[in-house]
């Protein structure tokens, strides 16, 4: 499902907000690429474009998540 131009639009600027830093481990970026806005609730589970369904995570971190090698507690955001 291809996302639509809100949701990437909420995905940089909760990106900004977070000063381009992993909300999990705390890394920060050399530049704005290295890290992703990913929606708590999913955006294919009809997550809404919304700053309060961003957090910023590293690709390391990211990629875990969505492994199933990491748990966020996303009811802390």
């Amino acid at each position: 499902m291809a996302r639509s131009r809100a949701h990437r639009i909420v995905q940089k600027l909760g990106k900004i907000r977070d000063d381009y830093t992993c909300a999990f481990c705390g890394d920060e970026a050399d530049y704005k690429y290295q890290v992703e806005g990913h929606h708590i609730i999913e955006y294919h589970e009809g997550g809404p474009a919304a700053l309060e369904n961003i957090v910023t995570l590293c690709h390391h971190c990211h990629d875990a998540y969505h492994a199933g090698e990491l748990d966020l507690d996303i009811i802390c955001w």
